[in-house]
């Protein structure tokens, strides 16, 4: 009887470890669907965060390239505006110094044309007169041809200049607009207007010039003599001109009896520039004006002095065919 009632219990026993062991396995089953469909949360929430992240990447990437093109247009603005500003401020050199350059150029003619004018009787001061208002224009062209020359076809005409008479020529258009020359001694002037200049040629002097081009050679010649004329001395002056020609070159010499200080020729020989000359603007345009044309037409061109003599010189060599492609 106790051994039956023993079997009882321990089948019992059983039973209920068996309902237990199929309880635990459906928990374990229950947990293992639960690991799954984790791992499959995370799996979706990892691609999530992988393109949400991929997203911000490519956002910041497009607020990189708009902040950058932003940047750039921005800057593309300032260095056009700063091109506008600097070619409007070019442009109004430019034509400063045309005016310049202008009103330089013809005051000498326009002098010398008033006063022949003044004597309308005289035939001598009337073909004076039309010279120079002749002049006149061929600068104006000259200026005009300077400022379009790039555009400009080349000249199909070549002049024969004979250069001791274009200096004899310019030297009594100076002598006839002598107040042009804005000298302060009345007597210094009255003495230029009667000074014998001596012009020494040692063999024939002759150029071939570009038709378009010739007003600049005379331009040169005659703002070296009104400088030659300004720069001598008021009790005696003196002025000399002699030249003499190679196979190649013209070498002219025009020398006046008053020094030029070293800061003036370190500015016309060197190109240094010193806000301390003592150069009226009138002179200083000139010459500029000559450096210019100098450049222009090939001619080499320095200034020297001699102080025991108290002379200054320029010395040109000029080439004895000039033409426009040169240039």
């Amino acid at each position: 009887m106790n051994e039956s009632n023993g079997d009882i219990k321990l089948e019992l026993e059983l039973k209920k470890l068996h309902e237990e062991n199929k309880s635990f396995k459906k928990e374990i089953f229950s947990q293992k669907d639960l690991i799954t469909e984790l791992k499959n949360q995370n799996s979706s929430l990892s691609q999530t965060l992988v393109e949400t992240q991929r997203n911000i990447n490519e956002l910041i990437q497009q607020v990189q390239e708009q902040t950058t093109y932003q940047k750039d247009l921005n800057l593309n603005n300032l260095i056009l505006e700063k091109e506008k500003s600097v070619r409007l401020e070019t442009q109004l050199k430019e034509w400063q110094r045309i005016v310049d350059e202008m009103a330089h150029s013809i005051n000498t003619d326009v002098f010398a044309a008033l006063a022949n004018l003044n004597d309308i009787d005289d035939p001598t001061a009337i073909k004076k007169a039309i010279y120079n208002i002749t002049r006149i224009r061929d600068i104006a062209n000259l200026i005009m041809w300077d400022l379009n020359k790039s555009r400009l076809p080349e000249s199909i005409e070549i002049l024969s200049v004979n250069l001791p008479q274009l200096i004899k020529t310019q030297i009594d258009s100076i002598k006839d607009g002598i107040d042009s020359l804005r000298l302060s001694i009345r007597e210094h002037k009255s003495k230029l207007s009667q000074l014998v200049i001596p012009v020494t040629a040692k063999n024939e002097c002759v150029i071939q010039i570009d038709d378009n081009i010739e007003p600049g050679l005379e331009l040169i010649i005659k703002d070296l003599l009104r400088n030659a004329f300004q720069n001598t001395d008021e009790e005696n002056p003196v002025i000399s001109i002699e030249m003499f020609s190679s196979d190649d070159f013209i070498f002219l010499t025009i020398t006046n009896n008053r020094l030029i200080s070293e800061k003036e020729l370190l500015w016309f020989n060197e190109g240094i520039e010193d806000d301390d000359i003592q150069m009226s603007k009138s002179a200083k345009v000139g010459l500029r004006l000559v450096k210019m044309w100098l450049k222009n037409l090939r001619i080499n061109g320095k200034f020297v002095t001699n102080s025991k003599l108290n002379h200054t010189s320029i010395e040109l060599q000029i080439p004895k065919v000039i033409k426009y492609e040169k240039i």
